[in-house]
């Protein structure tokens, strides 16, 4: 035996005090102590669109395995040709000891017509920044000079831009109508000028700075009717501005007897809500996209998808009605139609002698209802538009963001220059990295390497999630289509086509059924949105990684209470789960439980948030990836009320899933704020567990602790608390192999989480502990048994998440087994 080859393992004990031998580590301890560390990771971006992107502002999220570097400010940024391009590194998260585990890269990528671009981060000297960029705030007035641009902005009476100049020719105007406006119902009009609560520069940097600036409308000096929080982004070198608004009512959402149905109280009620632009007084023309084609006119309407099911009873409001007047969009000119179609691109562009203004709504129809138009010298951006039939209702506790373009040219920019920049601002580039240098990481942890020559049905079964297939020719994304899961509130969540209900409830709602299924929504139950990041990663497929990203933007908004005014104190501030089983969601839109249910004699009655429910760490994970604001915000929402909140009882644990729920968002949140708060919560979600338990709940608790272990392992803390959590995570794998071997093996998802845990538990057992073999054995016996009951197309969501999701410990088992390959034939 070759000992001299564990010794690193060894002295790492020694040298910490502790005397264990070598032989007692486990597969995922092994694998930190012996790993390569990769000398570069590299990022690939794909531009579908037929023309160059050329210096496009990305942002992008990037994973680091310990040791890579020491300090961000020694990385290095290069281009396909190898030469270093400035880049903007901004650390998001560390290991214990200081050096950089997440970082998020800005910079100006190039990328080819219908072709990609690969970027390399090394160590090494980074390129200077060309456009230097520079802000002054100074007693609320914020003065920002990109290089080519000047953007002037009043935080104290905030009304987006106050001005905006390009070269000397000065493009906003700070008179007039500006800002933020909600329209109620009742016809009552409030500005958000002159209501900022907080301004702040979140990032600044010499390629981009964001301004945060969060305030409300308040009528009266009672309470706020709505909040806002805005987020601006600007560019060096650039003459436009990226924005996230969100838009927010705080107060509770009345849920008499716990149904959550549109209409019982709490909501705020908006004939409009627009943003306005006001330009400079001279002569101007407008041009809208339509589809993909510019036409001379000054409004655009979205009122619907204009899919297929454009209609569906998916969107009734209060009343049980369909507030939707037709099918697309309609483009006017002066009053007269000139234009209409199924779905518009939505952008805008106003041209005028001093230059033009381009202003565009990421998923402008998918988030319908929505308008632009360009009247007495201003643009607007219809939100929730007056054009559309029906009121728009806010409900307590609700917020939405859009993500918004805003571009500002000097006269000489030609129209093909403006409208490419949208058509990008549409097509958004994710760079996606090297699943290696993902593999040498816990940032997503457990997984491993794609495998189709070996498992062909299995890794075909979960592409079906975003690439139809089978003779059915259905995915996630066709069943989107088929309730037409799409407007302002549903985009972003999924059909529950794996639901069933009454006989009765078809009979009196028969639009409310496709195929004999209730139209309903899945949520994020299960994290479906972390599967969704880890396969896409996993692939390198910037497809996966943008459903990911419009399904946990979806989830931040619409699927967490955001407030604190509920009496029921245990539901504010917590997430809202799928649609009761055995139901239509009806008017409970995505809150669970619709008053109708009572009816059919159905029992659930646990409407509001609750901690068996609470899955979140993909919000932590797409900030990460993505930078997302409004995901950081919601996730630490959501991981305050976790420690906070009446939840955190053995009592309120329902099914015992809400254990390894708690625990799995405590560890996020300590590696996201370094708060021992979080540290502390996390050992007492481990101390809940007295004994091992079987079934969903028993695979949520050990994937969670296994992260808790591998924070432990990342941070070489080999201490009481990380043995605490292994010991427990193990005594759950003693448990099932004690069981009936055919138990898991009744549906295949069951026998996925079964797999999972065992096979987790092999992972972190120690090389000579009595069962660590066994555990590995009882998983593949099940997993080889699940082999050909994988159906190679599109089973049902639920399954999907199910299998994919809980698959990870199975081909991490692979990938380490294949890592360590010559320590496993030292220690046979």
């Amino acid at each position: 035996m070759c000992l001299w080859r564990l010794l690193p393992v060894y002295l790492l004990f020694i040298s910490m005090g502790m005397q264990v031998h070598a032989s007692e580590v486990s597969l995922e301890h092994r694998y930190a102590e012996t790993q390569s560390l990769p000398q570069a990771v590299e990022l690939t971006l794909t531009n579908a669109l037929p023309f160059e992107r050329s210096a496009e502002p990305v942002s992008c999220g990037v994973p680091l395995a310990r040791g890579f570097v020491g300090d961000a400010r020694e990385l290095i940024l290069l281009d396909s040709q190898g030469v270093a391009v400035p880049v903007q590194v901004e650390v998001t998260s560390t290991y214990i000891d200081g050096t950089p585990r997440w970082l998020r890269l800005t910079f100006f990528a190039q990328v080819p017509a219908k072709g990609r671009g690969v970027y390399t981060l090394k160590r090494g000297k980074g390129a200077p920044v060309a456009a230097a960029l520079a802000y002054e705030l100074n007693k609320g007035q914020l003065s920002i000079d990109t290089g080519i641009a000047t953007f002037a902005i009043n935080t104290n009476r905030f009304r987006l831009l106050d001005s905006v100049t390009v070269g000397d020719q000065a493009l906003v105007s700070g008179h007039g109508i500006g800002g933020a406006v909600l329209e109620e119902e009742n016809g009552s009009k409030h500005q958000v000028a002159g209501r900022a609560t907080q301004v702040e520069i979140e990032e600044k940097g010499p390629l981009a700075l964001v301004l945060t600036v969060k305030g409300e409308f308040r009528p009266g000096p009672t309470h706020a009717l709505a909040n806002y929080v805005c987020h601006m982004t600007f560019y060096a070198g650039k003459s436009e501005v990226r924005v996230f608004y969100t838009l927010h009512n705080p107060g509770a959402h009345r849920h008499p007897g716990n149904t959550w149905d549109l209409g019982t109280g709490g909501s705020v009620f908006m004939e409009d809500f627009s943003l306005v632009l006001p330009l400079t007084k001279e002569q101007w023309s407008s041009r809208i996209c339509v589809g993909r084609h510019l036409v001379r006119a000054d409004s655009l309407h979205q009122d619907s998808s204009g899919g297929a099911y454009w209609d569906s009873v998916n969107h009734v409001d209060k009343d049980l009605q369909v507030p939707l007047s037709f099918s697309g969009y309609r483009a006017y000119r002066d009053g007269q139609r000139v234009h209409q179609g199924q779905q518009a691109e939505g952008w805008i562009q106003v041209h005028g002698s001093a230059g033009s203004v381009g202003v565009a709504v990421r998923d402008f129809w998918q988030n319908f209802p929505k308008a632009l138009s360009f009247t007495n010298n201003a643009i607007r951006i219809g939100l929730w538009p007056r054009e559309s039939a029906g009121v728009h209702e806010l409900l307590g506790g609700e917020q939405k963001t859009h993500e918004m373009l805003w571009v500002f040219h000097d006269a000489q920019t030609t129209r093909v220059a403006i409208a490419q920049r949208m058509q990008a601002f549409h097509s958004p580039m994710y760079a996606m990295p090297d699943p290696e240098a993902i593999y040498a990481t816990r940032a997503l942890c457990p997984t491993g390497p794609i495998d189709r020559k070996n498992f062909p049905r299995l890794e075909k079964t979960c592409d079906s999630f975003v690439q139809a297939a089978g003779p059915s020719g259905q995915s996630m994304l066709t069943q989107w289509e088929r309730i037409d899961e799409f407007g302002w509130r549903h985009f972003g969540d999924s059909f529950a086509d794996n639901e069933g209900s009454p006989a009765a409830m078809q009979q009196d709602f028969p639009l409310h059924h496709v195929d004999g299924r209730p139209i309903s929504h899945y949520g994020n139950e299960y994290d479906v949105n972390y599967g969704i990041l880890l396969q896409g990663l996993r692939r390198a497929d910037p497809q996966w990684m943008w459903v990911a990203d419009v399904k946990c933007r979806h989830y931040a908004d619409i699927c967490i209470y955001h407030t604190d005014a509920d009496g029921a104190t245990a539901y504010c501030h917590g997430p809202f789960t799928h649609t009761t089983h055995d139901t239509a969601a009806l008017r409970s839109t995505h809150r669970m439980y619709p008053s109708e249910t009572k009816k059919y004699e159905l029992t659930y009655s646990s409407g509001g948030p609750n901690a068996g429910h609470c899955y979140v760490a993909s919000l932590a994970q797409h900030y990460y990836l993505t930078g997302n604001l409004t995901s950081r915000d919601a996730f630490l929402e959501v991981a305050g009320w976790t420690v906070n909140s009446p939840w955190f009882t053995a009592m309120m644990m329902g099914d015992k899933r809400g254990i390894g729920c708690f625990l799995m968002t405590h560890v996020y949140a300590y590696q996201l704020t370094q708060d021992p708060v979080y540290y502390q919560a996390a050992l007492k979600m481990i101390d809940q567990v007295k004994a091992p338990f079987e079934g969903l709940g028993a695979t949520l608790f050990v994937n969670a602790a296994a992260r808790f272990a591998d924070m432990k392992i990342d941070n070489r803390e080999f201490d009481q608390d990380y043995t605490r959590a292994v010991d427990k995570m193990l005594t759950f794998g003693d448990l099932y192999l004690t069981l009936p071997l055919d138990k898991p093996n009744r549906w295949l998802e069951q026998a996925c989480f079964y797999a999972q845990l065992l096979y987790t538990c092999h992972l972190y057992a120690a090389q000579d502990h009595r069962h660590h073999d066994q555990y590995r054995a009882r998983a593949q016996a099940i997993m080889d048994h699940a082999q050909e009951r994988w159906p190679g197309d599109y089973p049902s969501v639920k399954t999907l998440i199910m299998c994919f999701g809980n698959a990870g410990a199975f081909f991490r088992t692979r990938f380490l087994q294949e890592s360590l390959h010559p320590m496993v034939q030292i220690r046979e």
